[in-house]
């Protein structure tokens, strides 16, 4: 992996690392309130060589001999005779191996000075351990090197030079140190826990990613927003907002793609539910209404429809009347606002692949495909059911939905596969609900730069809910049969008045309007919507 890698790694699994590192805080803080405090005294032991000749090079040898033992007495300070004489000594009440696990024993090169030092929970019988045990050894020394002739004095001496006195602070545990340590075994254990998941999740989390695993364009990512369960529709809603402006750059990415300019035909689908497509669709669609485009998009999810909920229209006439029924498009199509209708799931019927897969499918499709810039396809799930891929083999191309950390790599390769299976063209993937802060930070800042009206036209600047209402004062259906009429001044008349117009809506037979049950475009069942 690359430096560049793992900043990804890190930066996407920030979590784990925070939580090894406070885990490491807080067992660092367990142990230094609830640890029992050791204290650590220590006494000095100078040896030196004590020659009984006059001569120069017996002395000589003396120090040599000195220099040799050095640490063999080191050793004889943690021993267990000496510790057993120190217990009987100060008659404590623990055996001599516990104790001697208590003594250590020091000393530099080069010198002839030993260290012994004592721990203990109390600082004062650390000291007294420490000055017996000074005492033990120096009488040990004496006993070794004592000559065989009484008369004469031990050729080495091992005398105690600084007493062990009781010590102030603890030598464990230190807080600073302590929590000093714990910060940073748990930060490594964070940063190994990121590396762990991240070659243990096959989840799909980065465009690269994306990118590489499908072989297609990522035209665009949303970002996650808690407040899109209310309110789906975030263009409309809050136009300068990340989200909004991540749906106009799709909007932009996509008109690079080589579709036919006269028409296009597309549709959104993802690998399973829960991905976020019908809010990709339905954003999307006012995102192209509002540059001008005369957009369609029909629910065609015939099992869990959602989209009418997002614009707050009603079901009683859709798509499941014209392919099983053979009603009018004209009188199932509902205009939303100008430039942009719906053509409804309808009722629910029980064969929705077999509705799909129909001649009248393919002559519905062809019919209106000539009467709009654009037509969007809410379709299902292309994993759960094939109802996706049959209305992919309609269409001009399809838009993958690919939601941040839901799918694995293997589904996504399933849903190319089987977009591929039906000679589909996958025009490129959208990754869906990203938590990415730095986006946010990115739209916010260019929103402020060039915030205001979206267009000049009066209609644009009014607040959605009274375009909206104004909308739906007459709502009447549209559809490739419907007769003629004078163009209005908005958008679509001037498409009209250059000869590239559709037929004008005309009133339902039915006599409802679309979303005549008082629901707003905007409002309604939408609280689940934004998952799927």
């Amino acid at each position: 992996m690359t430096p560049r890698e793992y900043a990804e790694v890190f930066r996407g699994r920030w979590r784990v690392v925070v939580a090894g590192l406070v885990l490491g805080i807080v067992v660092a803080g367990a142990v230094t309130l609830l640890a029992p405090r050791q204290y650590s005294a220590e006494a000095g032991i100078f040896v030196s060589a004590n020659s009984n000749s006059a001569d120069p090079g017996v002395a000589f040898d003396a120090n040599q001999l000195l220099a040799q033992r050095m640490r063999t007495y080191v050793e004889l300070v943690t021993s267990k005779t000496i510790a057993r004489e120190v217990v009987d000594d100060l008659q404590l009440p623990i055996g001599p191996d516990e104790l001697a696990e208590q003594i250590t024993a020091t000393t530099a090169p080069d010198t002839f000075l030993i260290t012994v030092a004592v721990t203990d929970r109390s600082p004062e019988q650390a000291a007294r351990i420490a000055n017996v045990v000074a005492d033990e050894l120096s009488q040990r020394v004496a006993q070794i090197e004592q000559p065989a002739d009484p008369a004469l004095s031990p050729l080495i001496d091992a005398d105690v030079f600084d007493e062990a006195v009781p010590p102030v602070e603890p030598v464990f545990p230190r807080p600073v140190l302590t929590l000093g340590l714990g910060a940073v075994v748990g930060l490594l254990i964070g940063l190994a826990g990121a590396l762990l998941r991240n070659a243990l999740d096959q989840s799909v989390r980065t465009r690269r990613q994306l990118a590489a695993v499908l072989d297609a364009r990522v035209l665009g990512a949303t970002v996650r927003d808690r407040r899109v369960p209310g309110h789906p529709l975030v263009v409309r809603e809050d136009p300068h907002a990340p989200g909004a402006e991540a749906f106009r750059q799709m909007r932009t990415n996509l008109r690079f793609v080589d579709v036919d300019p006269r028409y296009a035909v597309i549709v959104v689908t993802s690998a399973v539910s829960g991905e976020g497509k019908t809010t990709v669709v339905c954003n999307l669609a006012v995102a192209m209404a509002d540059a001008g485009s005369r957009v369609l998009v029909i629910e065609a999810d015939l099992r869990r429809p959602k989209a009418a909920d997002v614009f707050g229209l009603g079901r009683e006439t859709g798509l499941s009347d014209v392919l099983a029924h053979g009603a009018d498009p004209a009188r199932a199509i509902q205009r939303w606002e100008d430039g942009l209708d719906v053509l409804t799931s309808g009722p629910l019927p029980p064969n929705p692949s077999e509705l799909l897969d129909s001649t009248q499918m393919a002559t519905l499709v062809d019919t209106i495909r000539r009467e709009y810039d654009v037509v969007l396809i809410d379709a299902p799930p292309l994993l759960p059911v094939t109802d996706a891929a049959l209305l992919a083999c309609y269409a001009d191309g399809a838009l993958l939905a690919v939601r941040h950390g839901r799918i694995t790599a293997d589904q996504a390769r399933a849903a190319g596969a089987a977009l591929g299976a039906v000679s589909a063209r996958l025009l490129g993937t959208v990754m869906t609900i990203v938590p990415s802060a730095g986006v946010r930070r990115y739209v916010k800042r260019d929103a402020a730069f060039g915030s205001g009206p979206r267009s000049s036209t009066p209609d644009a600047n009014r607040p959605a809910a009274e375009r909206a209402g104004a909308s739906l004062t007459t709502p009447e259906p549209v559809g490739p049969a419907a007769p003629a009429r004078p163009a209005p001044a908005t958008r679509e008349g001037a498409a009209q008045a250059t000869g590239n117009g559709r037929p004008s809506p005309v009133p339902r037979t039915d006599g409802r309007e679309p979303g005549a049950n008082g629901s707003h475009p905007t409002r309604g069942t939408v609280e689940r919507v934004a998952e799927e």
